[in-house]
Order: C-alpha cells, then sequence, then structure tokens
C-alpha cells in the first residue's frame, strides 16, 4: 500500500509539473502549445457554448473562438490540467453569456429603431400631437431643435452658436427626440 500511495504521488507530482510547464509555455505565448490547446478543446469549448446558449453550431464555434482569444490574453499558471480545463470552461461560459447580452441589447435597439405596423410601414405622426409636443418644449431646447431641423444647421454650427460643445448639442438633440416620441407614443421608453 505504501508503495501505491508513493506511485500517486509521483503521479500526482509529474502531473503538475506538466500542466505547470503548459501554462508556463501558454502564458509565454508558445505556438505549439496554443495549437495543441486550440486542437484539444475547441470542439469541447463549441459544444459546450452551444448547451449555454442553443445557439447554431457556427454561433457556438464564434463564442468557442472568443472564448480562447480571451484564455490568450489572460492565461496564468496553473497546477493541475484540472484548473486549467476549469479555466477554460468559465472563459466559456463568459463569452456564450456575454453573446446572449449582445444578442438581447442589440435586438432591443432594433426593435427600439423603428416601430412598424402590420403593413411594414412606419406608424403615421398626428402633425398636431408633433407641433403640441414641439410646443411644449422650453424656449432653448424647441430653439434648437428647430434650427437643426427646420434650417438644416450642422452640431458644430450649432455649438458655435449656442456656446456649447458638439457632445453637448448632440446630448440635447437625442433627449429632444426622446422626449418627443414618448410624447407621440407612450409606450416608447427608449
Amino acid at each position: 500500500m505504501t508503495h501505491a500511495v508513493t506511485n500517486s504521488r509521483a503521479d500526482l507530482h509529474a502531473e503538475s509539473s506538466r500542466a505547470r510547464q503548459r501554462s508556463l509555455a501558454l502564458a509565454r505565448g508558445d505556438e505549439r502549445a496554443w495549437a495543441d490547446l486550440f486542437d484539444a478543446w475547441f470542439d469541447q469549448s463549441a459544444a459546450l457554448a452551444a448547451r449555454i446558449t442553443g445557439a447554431d453550431r457556427d454561433t457556438a464555434r464564434d463564442i468557442a473562438q472568443d472564448a480562447l482569444l480571451r484564455a490568450v490574453k489572460s492565461i496564468r499558471p496553473v497546477d493541475s490540467d484540472a484548473q486549467l480545463h476549469a479555466f477554460l470552461r468559465r472563459l466559456v461560459h463568459a463569452a456564450a453569456i456575454d453573446r446572449l447580452r449582445a444578442d438581447t441589447k442589440r435586438a432591443a435597439r432594433e426593435h427600439r429603431s423603428i416601430r412598424f405596423d402590420h403593413t411594414g410601414t412606419a406608424p403615421p405622426i398626428d402633425p398636431d400631437a408633433l407641433l403640441a409636443a414641439i410646443d411644449s418644449l422650453p424656449h432653448d431646447d424647441r430653439a434648437l431643435l428647430l434650427e437643426r431641423i427646420a434650417r438644416d444647421r450642422t452640431l458644430r454650427q450649432l455649438a458655435d452658436h449656442h456656446g456649447l460643445s458638439i457632445g453637448a448639442v448632440h446630448g440635447r438633440l437625442r433627449r429632444l427626440t426622446v422626449q418627443l416620441r414618448a410624447a407621440l407614443d407612450p409606450r416608447d421608453h427608449s
């Protein structure tokens, strides 16, 4: 039994040494070590990404590639293959969650950008409601908006005329656009 325990300790020490050497080579950017890791882990990473996201094969492969690229930037020496595998699984999980979040945000932006009715056309805007909404704006905001639209002034021209930065003019116009949309369609909360 002592012999088996000694062999087991020796095996663990050898595995730890190999894992540490492999992770050090990865941290150094050794191309062969990365090629071996990619060959060994890419399909497993893609399968894990597909399970997490429910994505198709190509999307799952993109996520796996993102995760392995993250590994290139953040790999640290580890003492066992189990630690390396856990690190890679965490990266795949994080990349998959990031993809889901990005897809959700993109879909929400696309949904907000243009609302179409069942015929595929933009919903009509009541001109009287639009004029009432514009008239309800504070004087300075209304002037800025009308100069931009009716006089076709650039952001630079508006900034110079009003003594503001271009970013401030852009931000105000964006805020005014959101306010007008909300006034015309209370369901719009963009």
